[in-house]
């Protein structure tokens, strides 16, 4: 008897911690699921518009502003000489002084990481938008039994993991750069913290709003 109790205590033990491991793995998921409930489309729209805010901001500071140059197509006429006035010396013209180097411009290396960061973040919104268009059209053109309806979002699932866990990695390793940046040439400390907040409330905003 004891020794059933005892298989049958361990057998239990071993499906919570499988449950729970379950539970940890797909957290995101689960977040995103109770967001979606919990929040309208209206909602989470507002929420992104206001993480894309402070991304706009961090990019803005660090990524150089494109001014659009607007030349005249009239032709530029010289001004004539005004008349020097006889018997009045010629002022001698005053010697440029060099300007100094403006010191508030980032750090290049700064700038690449960000650069790389957005681009990054781009092309996998991108690719994370052609997986739903193409999940959709598939899913029109075909007729499931609930199982296969089941497989069906679940490779969907397993392909944007996949897609997440790559681009998880290589956003992690700009971070780490861009810290070692920072300790070595100075600069802001917060900055690496800063995108990674963004870019994990961006995540976890698009898991609820796809959801």
């Amino acid at each position: 008897m004891k020794k059933a109790l005892r298989i049958l205590l361990i057998v239990l033990l071993i499906a919570v911690v499988a449950a729970v491991a379950l539970a940890w793995h797909y957290r995101d998921y689960l977040r995103a699921y109770h967001d979606a409930r919990k929040f309208t489309t209206e909602d989470l729209q507002q929420q992104m518009d206001d993480n894309n805010a402070v991304l706009d901001d961090i990019l803005s500071q660090y990524l150089p502003q494109q001014e659009s140059a607007e030349p005249s197509d009239l032709p530029t006429q010289e001004t004539p000489p005004e008349p020097v006035a006889p018997n009045v010396p010629a002022i001698e013209p005053k010697t440029e002084v060099p300007a100094a180097p403006d010191e508030s411009k980032p750090d290049p290396e700064v700038v690449r990481i960000v650069e790389a960061f957005n681009a990054l973040r781009t092309d996998y919104l991108a690719r994370l938008e052609a997986m739903k268009d193409r999940a959709y059209r598939e899913y029109k053109e075909k007729t499931f039994t609930k199982k296969e309806l089941v497989d069906f979002a679940a490779g969907f699932v397993r392909e944007a993991t996949v897609m997440e866990v790559e681009c998880d990695n290589q956003v992690f390793a700009l971070l780490g750069e861009l810290e070692k940046i920072i300790e070595k040439n100075g600069g802001d400390k917060s900055l690496p913290d800063k995108i990674l907040g963004v870019y994990l409330n961006e995540k976890q905003l698009t898991k609820a709003k796809y959801i």
